[in-house]
């Protein structure tokens, strides 16, 4: 039986960037992907905007734009093409006219008012397919297999009856065999159009949809926009959709010559999900306060090396590296676990809730 330090299931853009940072820690690490391919699903149709969140100066948006900070920085030095010319961010309406100007002093990024909205200069698209090729060459990863064994022994967790791993990452997405039943993740229909065209911004723009600059004769559209939408799908509806509204940003005309839909792992309050998974039953049993809907006075009871790293949903390329970072840092046991990111918000509003009563 193999063995590895860490065994990381899923091959999207959290798997992949979670499992490069921690080769560079010098643990040894095997990635699983059921489709044969890296960001393949979600993360490969996206289009990887990293973009900074206007809004009141909560953690929420703290946390955003500082994983926009380092994700540029970081997909910068990796090499893998990043265009970094800036986002101008624009109100959709009145009403966010009414939000922007409250927003202006509540701004901490760098940034200049330009037509009505926010110029960011730390604003960037970052290639995919640069992000692709260097995680296939730098990751230990077997190509197409699926994790769908997953079992715990006094040895460490056994995938597949074939490989033996000290720690376990799930980073499956909305479509994971392993995901506890109480964490709220849930798919979020994204499309992205390759528009060619001699339209061309001298930076990226954002209103209810995102363009990007013109790059050899293409400039990318897209948008994560349609929830419990499970059989949306990539037709030219939506690619309408998404061209009228592109129009109300710039007069923008071109042909349409790629199309690419996909659904986003998202969690309901929008932040990501990061850190060790709880134990329903024994949790339960453990603490049965629970049952009642109170916050735990015993504590819960984690599954020991078991970890999820989820709901990243339109900013996986943005978050990335800054949950990556975090998830490194909890095993290495160097931080205590943040509540913002914790699945232990999940599980007592499953409990609360959800939970079976009688």
């Amino acid at each position: 039986m193999e063995k590895w330090e860490i065994v990381i299931i899923g091959g999207g853009i959290a798997g992949v960037t979670f499992g490069y940072l921690a080769q560079k820690e010098g643990f040894k690490t095997l990635l699983l992907e059921k489709k044969g391919k890296l960001l393949d699903s979600a993360s490969g149709v996206a289009g990887a905007f990293l973009f900074p969140k206007v809004g009141l100066d909560t953690p929420y948006t703290r946390f955003i734009n500082q994983g926009i900070l380092e994700g540029l920085e970081f997909w910068e030095k990796l090499g893998v093409g990043v265009e970094k010319s800036g986002v101008l961010i624009l109100p959709r309406d009145e009403k966010d006219r009414v939000k922007f100007a409250k927003y202006r002093t509540q701004i901490t990024l760098p940034f200049e008012e330009r037509e009505g909205g926010f110029f960011f200069p730390d604003g960037g698209v970052v290639s995919v397919e640069g992000v692709r090729k260097v995680m296939e060459r730098e990751l230990n990863w077997q190509g197409k297999e699926e994790a769908t064994q997953l079992e715990e022994t006094p040895q460490g967790w056994i995938i597949n009856g074939k490989y033996l791993a000290n720690k376990v990452i799930l980073a499956e997405g909305a479509e994971g065999n392993f995901l506890p039943q109480y964490l709220q993740i849930y798919p979020v229909w994204g499309e992205r159009i390759g528009l060619k065209t001699d339209f061309s911004p001298p930076y990226h723009l954002h209103k209810q949809v995102s363009i990007s600059t013109n790059r050899n004769g293409i400039v990318k559209i897209g948008a994560t926009h349609k929830r419990n939408c499970f059989q949306c799908k990539e037709n030219w509806e939506e690619v309408e959709e998404l061209l009228e509204k592109a129009r109300k940003i710039a007069p923008i005309t071109g042909e349409v010559v790629d199309i690419k839909g996909g659904f986003r792992a998202s969690s309901r309050d929008y932040w990501a999900v990061v850190g060790e998974v709880i134990d329903l039953k024994r949790s339960l049993e453990f603490d049965p306060q629970l049952l009642k809907g109170q916050p735990p006075r015993k504590g819960v009871i984690y599954r020991k090396n078991l970890y999820i790293l989820n709901g990243m949903g339109a900013r996986g390329f943005s978050n990335s590296v800054i949950t990556g970072k975090y998830l490194l840092q909890l095993i290495k046991g160097q931080i205590s676990p943040d509540p913002h990111l914790s699945p232990l918000r999940h599980f007592i509003r499953y409990v609360r809730k959800f939970y079976p009563k009688g």
